[in-house]
């Protein structure tokens, strides 16, 4: 059995060393995207690392494995919008 995820979502914000990232669920009638919010533990490293590149909403992916039944724990963590892609933007604007 595998026991491994891969997620990609828009970062929310952090408590400890839990990571709340938003991710798009459906479309409703009204065509708006509704959003679930869901936590993943990281370790130290990573979340000195996310919180010096990363803002609200950015994207962000993790790899991980599933722990206790269904705790997402992530083994790596990779940003596909950060505040550097940003800024780099804005100036070349």
């Amino acid at each position: 059995m595998l026991n491994q995820f891969v997620l990609v979502g828009r970062y929310h914000g952090c408590n400890g060393l839990s990571i709340t990232v938003n991710l798009p669920h459906k479309e409703t009638e009204e065509s708006t995207i509704v959003m679930n919010q869901v936590h993943i533990r990281v370790t130290e490293t990573m979340m000195d690392s996310i919180q010096s590149h990363v803002k609200h909403n950015d994207i962000i992916a993790f790899k991980g494995t599933i722990e206790d039944g269904n705790t997402l724990v992530a083994t790596k963590v990779t940003f596909l919008q950060s505040r550097n892609d940003r800024e780099e933007e804005a100036s070349n604007e």
